[in-house]
């Protein structure tokens, strides 16, 4: 079952122009959160989910993911057996 973010994330993919696919991915998600496409609080989906979404590589998803959170853009609950990134206010 796909998930409304990674409808919304390969729509914004197609509008990216980075050569690099995480850098795409990162400046989809990153618009998606500052112009409130995505609300706050709300759950990305499990990295390994989406990455099956959008047919890459599970470590793409993460590099993107620690890059967003490097920067403040989600915080990351670490509760086993998974980890959960919500988006910040």
């Amino acid at each position: 079952m796909r998930s409304l973010v990674g409808d919304l994330v390969l729509v914004r993919l197609q509008e990216e122009r980075d050569p690099l696919l995480h850098k795409r991915l990162y400046n989809a998600l990153r618009r998606a959160i500052l112009d409130g496409s995505l609300a706050p609080q709300s759950r990305l989906p499990p990295s390994r989910d989406l990455a099956g979404e959008l047919g890459v590589s599970r470590n793409t998803i993460l590099t993107t993911y620690e890059q967003l959170l490097a920067e403040g853009y989600v915080v990351s609950r670490r509760l086993p057996p998974t980890t959960n990134v919500t988006f910040c206010d």
